[in-house]
């Protein structure tokens, strides 16, 4: 728990997903409140790093933009467990919708653990979180409509108090606005009906598909060889052989082929996207090991 004196400066902790209604919502926040005396900003990124290639370098580059443009404080936050750790130390199987793995413990974890360095006792009186979430998207239930006032909630990670800047607005008229501003680029990255992506590109689910087919369609850099890779995997853990104990992990054949195949993507990323992706992401897949050689249930838990 943050134990310094506390002071009455309001904060607003923007938490930044990446995509293009977080970015605006950030965007249209900053722009109204940023030159306000006695508030404090601090922007939050997550990167699990299995955002969508091009998703997430254009995320570093709206970060380096509102660092620059309005001077806030900006927090890149890693898990402190990795995606690849969880398949290839662990067996897990990749995320579904049945499934949504990753979000437990590469988005909610670590940004619980980054807020327990800043929650105050007093942080109902004075903090708040603002985010992109709208009525449109079915994740958005806590939005409420408050006449007069921005749209609030409550955070369900922290229990601060939430506010939504453009919780009411449309996707096309998130697209419109959007082209206004300076993060126009966002526009390029998301197909004109059904506007919305997937949050990782490893989740087996139909909306990563349709929006790999959209992304390889535009030729977005990497989008056919992740569609490749995905559509593989789906495969083979659609396969029982491929599983160990109770179905529920994979076995050791099957991990030395995932593993053969997630080099060789890794290669293609770090490539197409250098900095981004680095010869330090392939050696680390290459080298990362089981906890234990064993299927034993010790390790599935």
């Amino acid at each position: 728990m943050y134990s310094e004196e506390c002071h009455p400066h309001t904060r607003f902790f923007l938490l930044f997903s990446g995509g293009r209604d977080s970015a605006l919502a950030t965007y249209v926040f900053l722009e109204a409140l940023s030159s306000e005396p006695d508030l404090e900003f601090h922007v939050v990124y997550v990167d699990h790093e299995m955002d969508f290639p091009w998703m997430r370098l254009l995320a570093y580059r709206s970060l380096a933009f509102f660092s620059s443009q309005y001077g806030v404080d900006v927090h890149v936050v890693m898990p402190s467990e990795r995606f690849w750790d969880f398949v290839f130390r662990r067996r897990y199987l990749f995320p579904t919708p049945e499934k949504r793995w990753y979000v437990r413990h590469l988005v909610v974890k670590p940004l619980r653990e980054f807020f327990n360095g800043y929650l105050r006792e007093d942080s109902l009186n004075y903090d708040a979180v603002v985010m992109g979430s709208r009525y449109e998207d079915a994740s958005s239930k806590r939005v409420r409509s408050v006449e007069g006032v921005l749209n609030w909630g409550t955070h369900n990670v922290t229990g601060l108090h939430a506010v939504f800047p453009i919780a009411g607005l449309s996707t096309e008229q998130v697209r419109s606005l959007v082209a206004e501003a300076p993060l126009s680029a966002y526009n390029d990255y998301y197909p004109l009906r059904y506007g919305s992506k997937p949050g990782c590109w490893a989740y087996l689910s139909d909306s990563t598909f349709a929006y790999l087919r959209f992304a390889r369609s535009v030729g977005l850099p990497a989008s056919g060889e992740l569609e490749d890779y995905v559509s593989t995997v789906a495969r083979m853990q659609a396969d029982e052989s491929n599983l160990g104990l109770r179905c529920r992990r994979w076995n050791d054949v099957a991990l030395d082929i995932l593993r053969e195949r997630t080099v060789r993507l890794y290669a293609v990323l770090s490539d197409m996207y250098p900095g981004l992706y680095t010869s330090d992401d392939v050696n680390y897949i290459r080298t990362v090991r089981l906890i234990s050689e064993s299927s034993d249930e010790s390790i599935l838990s």
